[in-house]
């Protein structure tokens, strides 16, 4: 029931870094993977017992067509998590499931939004795309932007030209406020070789 460590070389020096290090954790309970979301529910539950740092659950692939165990009563569900001290996420994915309109009332539920693009061509369109969903969820949401560093859609690391325009997009919204924070992507990397910028 203990979660995994991970080592990590920080200025050649080896020190174990353990979830508990860290001040805020959300836990995924809806998404493409295995499982149904209530039985991750109750693991997150469980797991918030030893660390109280876990205080959100997320909802990645809420809004995709795919056949994935999701809330059938999204609001029954926000009820019960207030009830049991947790906050809400959820993910878009303009450029699988665009943004619409019919999203609002599940992303009005929300703490937090994140917006992510799977494919590294749709980069160019970031800018716009983040100032609909912006305008979709309200100026006082919470709006995160994934960074990406694999095209998960052209199955290849996202091309040095394109990863610094999805860098200079995140930055120049950030400036303008549009996001909250910025999100990066490094878990599935790390035995990948990835040039750097």
């Amino acid at each position: 029931d203990k979660l995994a460590m991970l080592h990590l070389d920080v200025n050649k020096t080896e020190r174990r870094f353990t979830f508990k290090d860290i001040k805020r954790i959300a836990f995924s309970i809806v998404d493409g993977a295995g499982g149904g979301w209530k039985a991750k529910y109750e693991l997150a539950k469980k797991l918030r017992k030893d660390h109280p740092n876990l205080d959100t659950v997320w909802l990645d692939d809420y809004f995709t067509p795919q056949k994935i165990s999701r809330p059938d009563d999204i609001f029954a569900f926000r009820k019960q998590l207030d009830k049991d001290g947790f906050k809400l996420a959820s993910v878009i994915y303009p450029d699988q499931e665009g943004i619409k309109p019919e999203f609002k009332g599940v992303l009005d539920l929300c703490d937090q939004v994140s917006v992510w693009f799977w494919h590294a061509k749709n980069i160019p369109v970031m800018k716009e795309k983040v100032r609909k969903l912006r305008d979709l969820v309200g100026p006082s949401k919470a709006l995160l932007m994934g960074i990406y560093m694999w095209d998960f859609g052209g199955g290849r690391p996202v091309p040095d030209d394109l990863m610094r325009m999805q860098l200079e997009t995140g930055r120049e919204l950030m400036v303008e406020r549009q996001l909250s924070g910025l999100l990066f992507h490094p878990t599935s990397l790390v035995s990948r070789k990835l040039s750097s910028i």
